[in-house]
Formats: C-alpha cells, sequence, structure tokens
C-alpha cells in the first residue's frame, strides 16, 4: 500500500471513529436520559470533540499555503486537486467575504467559486503519527482567487509572519 493511501486510510479511520464516538449514547448503564436530555449530550460531545481537535490544530499546527482546483466542496469540507495530489481541507461554516458573512455552501455554489475554481488556501496543517501512518488535517482560515479574498468568521485571529 502506498503512502497516499495509508494516510487516506488513516484519515478515513479517524473520521469514522470520530463520528461513531459522537454518535455513541450518552449513558452506557440501565437507565437511558430522555431523548431531549440525549441529544444535548450528543451536541456536547460533538462540541467537545471538535474543540479538542481544534485544540491540538492549533498548538501542533503550522501555516500552510494550499494552491489548486477545487474538486468538492461540502459544507464544511474542501477537496483540492494540487500538483502533488488531492488534499482535504477543513472549512469553517461562516465566512467575511467584502463585508458580508457568507455561509461555507454560498462560497463554492459557483459565485465566486465553485467546482474547477483555481483557489489558493491559507491553513494550518497539523499531522500525528501513529503505528505506521500518518494523519494530516488542514484547516482553512483565509481563501483567495486574484480578485476575491473570503476570511474565516472564528473567535480568534490567526496571523503569520
Amino acid at each position: 500500500m502506498n503512502t497516499k493511501t495509508k494516510v487516506l486510510v488513516a484519515l478515513m479511520a479517524v473520521i469514522v471513529v470520530g463520528g461513531t464516538l459522537v454518535l455513541l449514547p450518552a449513558s452506557a448503564g440501565d437507565q437511558q436520559p430522555q431523548a431531549g436530555a440525549q441529544d444535548g449530550l450528543m451536541r456536547l460531545k460533538a462540541l467537545q470533540l471538535r474543540n479538542a481537535v481544534m485544540g491540538y490544530i492549533i498548538k501542533n499546527g503550522s501555516a500552510v499555503e494550499v494552491q489548486g482546483t477545487v474538486t468538492f466542496a461540502g459544507p464544511r469540507i474542501l477537496v483540492i486537486k494540487t500538483a502533488s495530489g488531492e488534499v482535504n481541507v477543513v472549512i469553517p461554516a461562516k465566512w467575511l467575504m467584502g463585508g458580508t458573512n457568507v455561509t461555507s455552501s454560498d462560497l463554492f455554489d459557483g459565485d465566486p467559486w465553485g467546482v474547477d475554481s483555481s483557489v489558493t488556501l491559507k491553513t494550518l496543517e497539523a499531522e500525528k503519527t501513529f503505528n505506521g501512518y500518518t494523519v494530516k488535517i488542514y484547516f482553512a482560515y483565509e481563501i483567495e482567487r486574484s480578485d476575491v479574498v473570503a476570511r474565516a468568521l472564528l473567535p480568534f485571529n490567526i496571523e503569520t509572519p
């Protein structure tokens, strides 16, 4: 198995395990919380997982530009075809573009960008090596193309030298 395949398999494993942890019941005992409470606990677990991953990225990430062509645009993920292969990039839900608050879905609905658009993403890249494989995550905080720039609306600022 080549390195790219191993990384892809590892990334998919992290996504599946993380998704499973979020969807597990809040209580494994005989007493199950009521439906409303269980939904709230599941949201809390998802928030805790997201905060833990974001904390790791902030502590261990380095600023990296990703340049390429958008091949897939989802609500929270972009797949970018670069010179060295495809890269999955996590994107925040809200962005500021030209003084206007827009969602990630609005950014990639064809105006200003869409599938097959060439973009440059400023990201934080973090990686973790396990037993024989490495998982990399890219978190975008700025997207640009010649005349259009969008910056992620985050509760903190990311500044690079």
